[in-house]
């Protein structure tokens, strides 16, 4: 298993319309049992899962993924504010390391239930979808947002002025939570594959 073979946590894929979020969210559950109707009822396979999985791990070893509004795999629900601050009160009772959102930066609708997410949760929000480090920077201002991912744009953080060296994320200071979320916010050098004409 992972934690047998050395990991340092585990992330909970509830996101991109893979099976938990078909669960969650209306416009793929269409069950009539204890796991279909209700925000309560589709939203019970997730927080069994993520709860089996602390179990195991402990909770400052666990995030979760969600993407509210990300239409992928054809999936949508007719209220993802109340459908995701539902799961997110739900998953404050766990405490959780982390809630990873996938988010549409591009809408007002995604801002508002980001902004539910991180106001119920009780854990650091890692907001992720097109940033450069400029816009995550403002946005981190904001009291949404706790840190944001970067993919494609970021793979080398010299090529945005981050000193991996110092153990220092872009010179942003952000508060902790957990021995995971810690980690992250203060990589120490190890973290980037970096070439040899870095050292």
């Amino acid at each position: 298993s992972a934690l047998a073979a050395g990991f340092d946590g585990v992330e909970i894929h509830g996101a991109n319309g893979y099976l938990l979020d078909q669960f969650l969210q209306d416009s793929t559950n269409k069950r009539t049992d204890d796991y279909g109707g209700p925000i309560e009822n589709r939203a019970r396979l997730m927080l069994e899962v993520t709860e089996a999985v602390v179990g195991v791990w402990g909770a400052s070893r666990v995030g979760i993924r969600l993407s509210p509004l990300n239409p992928n795999n054809d999936i949508a629900d007719s209220d993802p504010k109340g459908t995701f601050g539902y799961v997110a009160r739900e998953l404050a009772k766990l405490k959780l390391a982390y809630v990873h959102v996938l988010e549409d930066v591009k809408t007002p609708a995604g801002d508002e239930v980001t902004s539910t997410i991180k106001a119920a949760c009780g854990a650091p929000v890692v907001a992720n979808f097109g940033y450069t480090l400029e816009t995550a920077q403002a946005a981190i201002a904001e009291p949404r947002r706790s840190v944001h991912r970067y993919g494609p744009r970021c793979l080398d953080p010299r090529r945005h002025g981050i000193d991996v060296t110092s153990g220092s994320v872009a010179e942003i200071s952000l508060p902790t939570h957990g021995d995971l979320v810690d980690d992250l916010l203060h990589p120490g050098r190890a973290a980037f594959h970096l070439s040899h004409d870095a050292h």
